[in-house]
């Protein structure tokens, strides 16, 4: 006799997941949308508009550039490939989903919803804290 994964309990622990990897990547977003895009972007055009030439246009456009990659963590590869890591999280829990609708092996699910816990959490953990601006 199969345990059926839509225990309420499993439910609760599936949701707690899905809200925390949604906050994870609604809070990315915002901060890499408003600290650093909107910011630079402001900037950016402060610095064209007063540009005298094309080549000072140039510089201007480099150096945004240079801070976007800066400010977006992707010079750093630990922090680049930590972010890539829980990104490919949050899809398996997409994968983890659609195996639920299809009515997959309850028992699987279930240790594939705790391992998926504990790997995201560790991971998201790890992304916190090398880099505590970007989530």
């Amino acid at each position: 006799n199969q345990t059926k994964f839509k225990q309420r309990g499993d439910v609760h622990r599936l949701n707690l997941l899905r809200q925390r990897m949604h906050l994870m990547i609604k809070n990315l977003q915002f901060y890499l949308h408003v600290d650093v895009i909107n910011t630079l972007t402001k900037d950016l055009i402060e610095k064209i508009s007063c540009a005298p030439n094309y080549e000072n246009v140039v510089m201007a456009h480099e150096e945004f550039l240079e801070k976007l990659i800066t400010k977006s963590c992707l010079h750093n590869k630990v922090v680049k490939n930590s972010l890539n890591t829980v990104l490919r999280r949050c899809h398996r829990f997409c994968g983890l989903i659609n195996r639920l609708t299809s009515q997959s092996d309850p028992k699987t699910a279930k240790a594939d919803l705790t391992e998926l816990e504990k790997a995201f959490n560790r991971d998201a953990n790890f992304l916190k804290y090398i880099a505590p601006n970007l989530i």
